[in-house]
């Protein structure tokens, strides 16, 4: 139902009261749900499937399947990839490096193990 002849004082109660207010031919904002503020946010990572797929329903998105998602890991198994990762990609790097830039990233890993 539309209603066209509305007072200013019905807006500003509709207001106080916390009413979503559409203008005839406004499309509605989806409404989400907001974290309680005596909680803090979760970490996305550590996120359960089913956390996950409840907040892809609440933004319209497909639940992902369980068999897409790979087991947990462990952060140590995790830092142990990402360290990994920085030593493929600094080796490579080295390749491309001229020899003054070498001297320079050779005494950057000096200190950088003097400081250890």
């Amino acid at each position: 139902m539309l209603f066209t002849d509305v007072s200013s004082d019905e807006v500003n109660d509709a207001i106080e009261q916390g009413i979503e207010l559409i203008l005839p031919g406004e499309i509605p904002k989806r409404k989400t749900k907001t974290p309680r503020k005596d909680t803090p946010p979760k970490d996305p990572a550590t996120l359960t499937l089913e956390e996950t797929n409840k907040i892809r329903e609440e933004l319209g998105l497909k639940p992902l399947p369980s068999e897409k998602i790979s087991p947990n890991k462990s952060i140590r198994s995790g830092s142990r990839q990402r360290n990994a990762n920085l030593v493929q990609a600094v080796l490579c790097i080295l390749k491309e490096l001229d020899p003054e830039s070498l001297e320079m990233v050779g005494n950057a890993v000096r200190n950088r193990l003097d400081s250890l």
